[in-house]
């Protein structure tokens, strides 16, 4: 399955590139640990402002880890959807275009939340590695900007079609057909 991944047209790596920073994103913020999925009282480990019994600065960090963790299934789904050539739906670019639109507000929202995640005990009253992964949530979120920017060139260039990496393209016939078909079979290995 794996090995017919072919992954090697610049936007398809450009894809990859912004699915690993995400998984980084993600990574970063459950090794910090500053989040608490429970709703109990303050204790002697109290790090953020709580309201009522809900920890507000954990829920921020809880709030990143979900959107991140969410951008990156979706990024990883178009990339393997653009790129397997035995997946039988194929994503076109404008699919994928407004799939990173979104993908970018969830991020906005992400990136909102680490920002703005305050820790009075802290020096600095925020911690090292939230401030670390807002910066690289923020370079996520110009990353983005640039593949929309990549794919929208891509669309208006013609050379957008729906075929997958590996596929072959067909002359159409001359039966009044203006669409190729495409051969979605693996390339062959010449013995």
């Amino acid at each position: 399955f794996f090995s017919q991944m072919a992954c090697t047209a610049f936007h398809s790596q450009s894809l990859f590139g912004l699915l690993v920073i995400y998984v980084v994103i993600v990574a970063s913020l459950i090794c910090s640990g500053l989040y608490d999925t429970s709703l109990k009282s303050a204790n002697a480990f109290d790090y953020g402002a709580n309201v009522g019994d809900v920890d507000l600065e954990a829920f921020k960090v809880v709030t990143a880890i979900g959107v991140h963790g969410f951008s990156a299934l979706c990024i990883g789904i178009c990339l393997f959807a653009r790129n397997v050539v035995c997946c039988a739906k194929v994503l076109p670019p404008p699919v994928v275009v407004i799939i990173l639109f979104f993908n970018f507000v969830f991020n906005a929202a992400g990136c909102t939340c680490l920002w703005i995640h305050h820790l009075p005990n802290f020096p600095g009253h925020r911690s090292r590695s939230i401030f670390a992964t807002a910066i690289l949530s923020s370079v996520a979120l110009v990353y983005n900007v640039g593949i929309v920017g990549l794919y929208s060139y891509y669309c208006s260039s013609g050379r957008g079609s729906a075929m997958p990496a590996g596929g072959r393209a067909y002359a159409a016939e001359s039966k009044g057909r203006t669409t190729a078909t495409f051969d979605r079979s693996p390339p062959s290995i010449p013995e």
